[in-house]
């Protein structure tokens, strides 16, 4: 082949030069892609409407129609060859008419296409001579298998896409999570207030003034209850929860938790259960405060979403091992109320979540207790 390449049409000699580094980078300051090995090269001559393959791939002779003129050759490679999705865009791309005026403005143009086999191709144009008026006598069009770059690139962009959508998501988890702990909040703290100033008003009167405090100190416990949830999703967040073991008493856990849940069943007319049949061995290694947390979460739960008069279980079982420096426990909490679907089962453990239904929406809930 050489380094040069000729069109004879009607006596009139085109001499293209290829092969050539400084052309393109002369012309682009890009990549030189005539160095590439496993590239289609066509050189088309505009003025006579020709075109030849300078060089491809054995494998890939058969794609171009040596029987067609440019227009057909183009038009025969789109239906043919590319995707049925972006075989408009590329006519636009292709035609003749468009690329001689836009590669007046630009001397290299590049286009990226999928064909059917799911291969990816970054097409490139680039001028090669002139006639003596100076316009455009013939191009160059460069077909590089990108594959591999393409393949890649589109992972990238999908696990950006995918990290702004979860951004996203997060986003508007808390600010509706903001929206409710700021309701959540100003619940206990009106309570706070408004008890402490019937205290002032009815200081003379014990028994007021006692069932005040009493009130008081509850709404303080809801209110300690939410900031401790808030504080503790921020360590996890973070990365920074540890774990407290220490030797702890089951039963204290268990007397405690219920001392705390027990005063809330009954304010809705609930009935609440505690099993704790055939558990042996009492003494344990644990972080009291985080079981405490869950057992009590979790029961909350159960009291809060469960309606009046409804029916609670707390029931405790000692699993057996073969171990026996080894005991584990089983926690079944049971009810009667309103439960969840089984399509939310899959974000129960994401903060700042919680199914809305129109049985939940009367409920308060931040969606950091699970």
């Amino acid at each position: 082949m050489g380094n040069y390449r000729e069109f004879i049409k009607d006596k009139k000699r085109i001499v293209i030069k290829i092969g050539s580094s400084s052309l393109m980078h002369e012309q682009t300051g890009r990549l030189d892609l005539l160095k590439i090995e496993k590239l289609v090269r066509i050189l088309i001559d505009i003025k006579n409407d020709q075109w030849e393959l300078i060089k491809t791939p054995e494998k890939l002779d058969y794609i171009f129609d040596q029987k067609h003129n440019v227009k057909q050759m183009l038009e025969d490679y789109t239906s043919n060859r590319i995707i049925p999705s972006q075989r408009d865009s590329f006519r636009k791309f292709a035609d003749i008419n468009t690329l001689m005026t836009r590669l007046e403005q630009s001397r290299y143009l590049e286009y990226t296409v999928e064909n059917i086999n799911s291969r990816w191709y970054m097409i490139a144009i680039v001028p090669q001579s002139y006639d003596k008026n100076g316009h455009i006598a013939a191009i160059l069009m460069l077909f590089r298998d990108i594959t591999e770059e393409k393949l890649r690139e589109l992972k990238y962009q999908h696990q950006l896409k995918a990290a702004a959508q979860q951004a996203e998501k997060a986003n508007v988890a808390k600010t509706d999570f903001l929206r409710r702990m700021s309701h959540d909040i100003r619940t206990p703290m009106n309570a706070i207030v408004g008890f402490s100033q019937l205290m002032l008003r009815h200081y003379k009167n014990p028994d007021k003034v006692r069932n005040y405090a009493e009130k008081i100190v509850v709404s303080s416990q809801n209110l300690l209850s939410l900031i401790n949830d808030v504080l503790d999703m921020s360590k996890i967040e973070s990365g920074k929860t540890t774990l407290n073991l220490c030797d702890v008493n089951l039963a204290d856990i268990i007397n405690e938790t219920d001392n705390i849940i027990r005063p809330q069943a009954k304010k809705k007319n609930q009935t609440f259960v505690v099993k704790s049949d055939g558990v042996e061995y009492c003494c344990i290694n644990a972080d009291k405060l985080r079981l405490s947390q869950i057992l009590i979460n979790i029961l909350s739960n159960a009291v809060k979403y469960t309606e009046e008069g409804g029916n609670i279980t707390f029931e405790i079982k000692e699993i057996k091992v073969t171990n026996p420096q080894i005991v584990k426990y089983k926690f079944i909490i049971s009810d009667n109320g309103i439960g969840m679907s089984e399509e939310y089962l899959k974000d129960i453990f994401k903060p700042f979540t919680r199914e809305e239904t129109s049985l939940t929406d009367a409920v308060q809930g931040t969606g950091l207790g699970m």
